[in-house]
């Protein structure tokens, strides 16, 4: 994620700090000389804080291993200002395993407060006879209500996360509840309209108390609710068409010899962006996209050959393939076009812009077939 930097790799996955929560330590600062708190309150709150991103950070750890089991990837771990993003390669196919991925988070915190309950029992209920009850300034700097209060944050933390506010976990186990007997897309729409309405109401609240927080977290779920429902369409809609809709049988190749200058003067030409390339025994090879030509002519010329700067690799579709998975194929080999075979004999090829503009061909064909009322 931009504007993020790692700072540890824990299980492969690497964990990201937003530059955004820079934002928290000035929040730290302004406590401390704003109400005058000396330095073991500070400190307190501190450390509160970084419980805070612990548990976080465990909660997501719980999706991201939890996904791992059903071949499920994470990219990351993001750790931002309103909480934490496990950032998933896919999501999970079947419903079930969606179900379990999204709890696993929430019962994450859950397990951490179980742990914490001896020490309430042994040690925080004796000692709390002959007490006052506290009031939150007398918390801060007390490390007796260290404990008491990390356990309460990971029973808000998972109570808070099992909201039915897509796409926070609850949101998800309610998708995947729908999805079983209504289908993804329909499951997504109704979980997406119900997260909004949450949202709506944190934000009305969050107004009406001037709780900035809560308008913050209400304007985080309705836009990640929109976006999360558009890939899911994207994903639908790319599952309902096959390669034989979109291939290109009249395409030009390259060579890994081939001079630099061939490549951009088939660029500068026509409407092909991207191009395999083949070895001198005439055996695919690879690719070279449109931008890499560009930058290198724009950058140093276009001096050399192609298989200088060609991505090596190369993974072959069939006319029977559905467009989800060319976009997979694409995204997992970084790869702009991709080689069409029949019979083990190269017939086309398939490349981004030709599945985006035969999507947007049929959106606007969709369109001009609903009649106004």
């Amino acid at each position: 994620m931009a504007g993020s930097f790692q700072i540890a790799k824990v299980f492969g996955i690497p964990v990201l700090l937003h530059w955004s929560l820079g934002f928290v330590a000035l929040l730290i600062l302004y406590l401390g000389f704003g109400k005058s708190m000396n330095f073991n309150e500070l400190l307190w709150v501190t450390l509160a804080m970084m419980a805070l991103f612990l548990s976080i950070l465990l909660h997501e750890f719980g999706h991201a291993l939890t996904a791992r089991r059903y071949g499920v990837q994470t990219k990351d771990i993001v750790l931002l200002p309103i909480g934490g993003l496990a950032r998933l390669s896919k999501l999970p196919e079947k419903p079930i395993h969606e179900f379990i991925v999204a709890i696993a988070g929430p019962l994450v915190n859950f397990a951490i407060a179980i742990l914490l309950l001896p020490y309430l029992y042994f040690v925080m209920a004796p000692g709390i006879e002959g007490r006052e009850a506290p009031t939150p300034n007398d918390i801060a700097g007390d490390y007796f209500y260290f404990i008491p209060f990390v356990f309460a944050m990971n029973i808000g933390l998972g109570v808070f996360n099992l909201l039915p506010a897509f796409p926070m976990d609850g949101g998800r186990i309610l998708r995947a509840l729908l999805a079983s007997w209504l289908g993804k897309l329909t499951a997504t729409r109704i979980a997406m309209i119900v997260g909004q309405l949450i949202a709506v109401g944190m934000v009305i609240l969050g107004f009406m108390g001037y709780n900035y927080l809560y308008i913050l977290i209400g304007l985080f779920i309705f836009f990640s609710a929109l976006r999360e429902f558009r890939w899911v369409k994207l994903d639908h809609d790319l599952s309902r068409h096959r390669v034989w809709e979109v291939v290109r049988r009249n395409f030009s190749v390259l060579h890994v010899s081939d001079p630099l200058q061939t490549a951009f003067d088939l660029l500068s030409r026509g409407p092909e962006h991207h191009f395999l390339v083949f070895d001198n025994q005439e055996q695919l090879s690879g690719t070279i996209s449109g931008e890499v030509i560009t930058q290198i002519a724009e950058s140093s010329g276009l001096s050399g050959e192609v298989g200088d700067y060609y991505r090596p690799g190369i993974a072959a579709l069939t006319l029977d393939n559905s467009l989800k998975e060319v976009d997979e194929v694409m995204r997992t080999s970084q790869s702009e076009i991709l080689p069409v075979v029949e019979n083990e004999v190269l017939v086309g090829v398939v490349d981004r812009e030709a599945v985006e503009n035969f999507l947007k061909f049929k959106d606007r064909s969709a369109s001009k077939t609903i009649r106004p009322a």
